[in-house]
């Protein structure tokens, strides 16, 4: 029904307001009966409702019952599985309340372990109430004990845990690494680089709009983002694939401002389901990147998993709708593809007050809700590759506190050292979308368990390179973060990436071998960098030629200029490794 709902409106340009979908049930139901809704249940269904005891019971009357019944049979509280029905008599919406003079009791059902049976009310009259009916409205809804959009908010704030060590982040804010810069930088010649490799079920396929050399060409926002989207469109058809397979989306602007204009492009590609997306902006000024949209692309044969995607549109008091052309989430096998998720009350679509610390807990609860909303008992835990976006250096600490202290909390209440949780990425970006201050970029797996984490530490040409693997130890699926830094306790100031790229991939095929995969089996790398380390044309040589020397089939490379990277490092790459793999691999 919510789903016809929202179709309807966005047939209609409305908007859908389900202010109670997804609420917690216990406290909705005890919500009701505080704001005086006088109702009976007129029909019961399930087991454990008697239809001699329960049958012309209010709310009240059968509210402790029914918290007895949850909890021995799972019986929706609220009774939205059909337990029971329930006929409102009197609230104070009301002007005159209904009186039921007689009823009948009918048995549909008389089935001994879940009889089925409703009331029939032959007779019935309104009375007067004694409250004046010349009150509009809102008077008499005066006193009620009803919870608003920012309560609901500020309730979604407290769940998630965070304490900010104020020394700790000044400390680690003062790092700093400078790079020796190479001489060797490469210039963009093209105005649109389309570049595609294809493994398995999946294919990433990524355009790159830049600014005309020519100055005669210049285009339009509306215009550049169309030139992006029908790149798309044409390389996929090419490929045998279509719009509706690609499962999710990053989306990297030269411009936030841009945002409404690219959407208004964008939207026109896709129908019902699209795929779910991120979207930040990247610092672009000295390349002269206009657009950049990475797509992941998913087409399997029968039997090698399905497709599901959440797409709400509707207001409500339980995570944001969403603002554009896409999904809050699409799961494909057993991974979900998680939309960037941002600070927004819920009810109002806008931005939370009060700066860092809130929007921190909000966009942490958002993606919680959505996790558990797509799949059953999910949580934080299930999370394997984390990227969270920020605009500030300073706000690396706090993310990053938010993130451990609520995954360590989940840790505990489950009690199983088999349950690990994934790798987080930290990235400070120009800006995102509504002015947010952090946006997080989830993917995670609907199974919790049977996954481990390897790491592997080396140093060359002056920096540290971390690696990290968390891998199933049941499929071939993994998430990989390689960090390039200075030591803590280096002396040095400056580091040379032509030195240490090599070392860097040699270290990474040992670690993935480790844990049962192939460098090959890696579909494409993103690498987010400082601009001042090299121009994107140069990195992108130099790292393809480290990886090729490797041998076998050399991973595609998506580069993000960015503002800051976590204190100390200069360079972070990761990515998702997704199974089961064909390795008949196919790459152009």
């Amino acid at each position: 029904m919510r789903l016809c709902n929202l179709y309807s409106c966005s047939r209609l340009g409305l908007t859908s307001l389900g202010y109670l979908w997804r609420r917690d049930q216990q406290e909705l139901l005890q919500e009701m009966i505080d704001a005086r809704v006088h109702a009976i249940l007129i029909k019961v269904a399930a087991l454990g409702l008697d239809p001699d005891k329960h049958l012309g019971l209010t709310l009240q009357q059968i509210y402790p019952h029914m918290l007895k019944m949850n909890m021995k049979f799972g019986l929706n509280i609220c009774g939205e599985g059909g337990e029971y029905e329930t006929f409102t008599l009197d609230c104070p919406l009301f002007r005159k309340k209904i009186v039921v003079d007689c009823s009948e009791t009918v048995v549909h059902s008389a089935d001994p372990f879940a009889p089925v049976a409703y009331l029939k009310f032959p007779k019935m009259h309104l009375e007067d109430k004694s409250q004046d009916n010349s009150e509009d409205m809102s008077s008499r809804l005066t006193g009620l004990s009803i919870k608003t959009g920012e309560a609901m908010v500020q309730q979604a704030i407290s769940a998630v845990k965070l304490h900010v060590d104020v020394a700790r982040r000044k400390e680690q804010e003062a790092r700093r690494t400078r790079l020796r810069p190479s001489t060797n930088k490469g210039v963009c010649m093209q105005d649109v680089i389309v570049l595609k490799k294809t493994h398995g079920a999946y294919t990433w396929l990524s355009v790159a709009v830049y600014k005309p050399k020519d100055s005669s060409n210049k285009r339009t926002v509306e215009e550049t983002a169309q030139v992006a989207m029908d790149k798309i469109k044409d390389t996929l058809n090419g490929s045998g694939l279509r719009m509706a397979d690609i499962v999710h989306v990053q989306l990297y602007v030269a411009d936030m401002a841009d945002f409404g204009k690219v959407n208004s492009r964008y939207k026109q590609y896709f129908s019902i389901n699209p795929p779910s997306r991120v979207c930040v902006e990247g610092a672009f000024h000295a390349s002269g990147k206009l657009l950049q949209l990475d797509c992941c692309v998913w087409k399997g044969q029968t039997g090698e998993g399905e497709r599901r995607t959440m797409h709400v549109q509707g207001l409500s008091h339980w995570a944001p709708a969403n603002i554009g052309p896409y999904s809050q989430v699409t799961q494909v096998d057993q991974t979900l593809f998680l939309a960037g998720q941002i600070p927004l009350c819920p009810s109002t679509m806008l931005i939370v007050v009060g700066g860092i610390i809130p929007q921190t807990r909000l966009s942490l609860s958002h993606v919680q809700r959505v996790l558990s909303a797509m799949c059953s008992g999910a949580s934080l835990i299930n999370s394997r590759l984390v990227i969270c976006y920020v605009t500030d250096i300073s706000y690396v600490h706090v993310a990053k506190d938010a993130w451990e202290q609520n995954t360590q909390i989940m840790d505990d209440v489950q009690h199983d050292d088999s349950i690990t949780t994934g790798l987080e990425t930290y990235v400070v970006v120009p800006a995102l979308p509504r002015g947010a201050l952090v946006e997080w970029h989830v993917t995670a797996t609907a199974d919790p368990v049977g996954w481990e984490v390897k790491r592997s530490l080396c140093s060359a040409g002056g920096a540290e390179v971390t690696l990290g693997c968390c891998y199933s130890t049941g499929r071939r699926t993994a998430a990989v973060k390689i960090g390039l830094g200075l030591p803590c306790t280096s002396q040095e100031e400056c580091l040379s990436l032509e030195e240490v790229i090599p070392t860097l991939v040699h270290e990474l095929s040992g670690l993935l071998s480790g844990c049962g995969l192939e460098l090959q089996d890696v579909l494409v790398f993103r690498i987010f960098y400082l601009p001042e380390v090299a121009e994107e044309q140069w990195l992108h040589s130099v790292m393809e030629d480290a990886l090729n020397q490797d041998g076998g089939g050399a991973p595609a490379l998506a580069f993000v200029p960015v503002s800051a990277l976590e204190p100390g490092q200069v360079l972070t790459a990761c990515c998702w490794v997704q199974g089961p793999l064909d390795h008949r691999t196919r790459e152009t």
